[in-house]
């Protein structure tokens, strides 16, 4: 269930292209079970803030996991949806904005450019810093108290904040990042390709010769960063991608099974029963959009 906060609307110069913003707050999740933000998408580009809270992301069918202090950068039609840990509870901002270019006769602006690295991905999925997060509060509570003209300036600092940083994201490629940012670059990027290859367990080997680290120091790194093991984080992923199909498609549990490559209908469902304590059959009919 998602808790709605003050929403407001603003319009700025920003980078060089004019923005018409539309910000809604809220909070999302803390129930028995997962939570969930249903699949969307919008006309404008869409930033996402998550303060806290804990789960997955999911954009075209991707899947992107994340804990607290996480943005997404979402272009327009490209169709997302959220899954939020069992039990977790998350503060999100939205902020979907519409972008022009103030000055046609020149080149593109700063903003265009943050833009641009968006490429052809479904999102960019960056972290919020300190800055940002104080931004944010600020930000929030500005609205909560309606005043606009203060909102906008905070608005105005926080997408340039996140523009500048969507800027290197895209030039960098996570190479000019410091080694802990670069080591959750790489994690994050390799846990995606995990989901996406259809869950297949990842190998311990291949991610330590990656971040140069021993099995055990990749361990802590991850209980540190996610709190978990390098196994659960490869449960999580599986367990993710499989809520997100018998949620979000019409496919049968047999060809979930298939897509996620177990080997036998029966070892599909023994997983997901030992993780959920439900069939997969049953998860489907009590968390269908069209059932809740």
């Amino acid at each position: 269930m998602e808790q709605q906060e003050k929403n407001l609307t603003a319009s700025l110069l920003l980078g060089g292209s004019l923005l018409d913003c539309f910000i809604a707050a809220g909070t999302l999740g803390r129930g028995a079970g997962p939570a969930f933000a249903e699949e969307h998408y919008h006309a404008s580009y869409e930033l996402l803030l998550c303060q806290d809270g804990a789960g997955f992301q999911f954009a075209n069918g991707a899947a992107y996991g994340y804990r607290a202090d996480t943005v997404f950068l979402f272009p327009p039609h490209v169709r997302h949806a959220s899954i939020l840990d069992s039990g977790a509870q998350e503060r999100r901002v939205s902020i979907r904005f519409l972008a022009s270019r103030w000055d046609r006769a020149g080149g593109p602006g700063e903003t265009e450019r943050a833009l641009a690295a968006l490429g052809e991905s479904g999102c960019i999925r960056l972290p919020l810093d300190r800055a940002m997060a104080s931004l944010l509060d600020l930000l929030r509570e500005a609205a909560r108290r309606d005043r606009r003209l203060e909102a906008a300036g905070l608005l105005a600092a926080l997408l340039g904040r996140v523009f500048q940083a969507c800027r290197q994201e895209g030039e960098a490629d996570g190479g000019a990042l410091d080694d802990a940012c670069r080591r959750k670059f790489l994690v994050d990027h390799y846990f995606d390709q995990v989901a996406d290859s259809g869950g297949e367990p990842g190998r311990l080997e291949e991610l330590c010769a990656q971040l140069h680290l021993s099995p055990s120091q990749l361990n802590r790194f991850l209980k540190d960063t996610y709190g978990v093991t390098f196994k659960q984080r490869t449960i999580d992923v599986r367990l993710a991608k499989i809520k997100y199909y018998l949620r979000y498609t019409d496919l049968s549990a047999a060809e979930v099974a298939r897509r996620m490559n177990f080997p036998t209908d029966s070892s599909f469902s023994l997983f997901f029963r030992q993780h959920e304590g439900i069939s997969p059959t049953q998860f489907r009919r009590q968390n269908r959009p069209d059932s809740c």
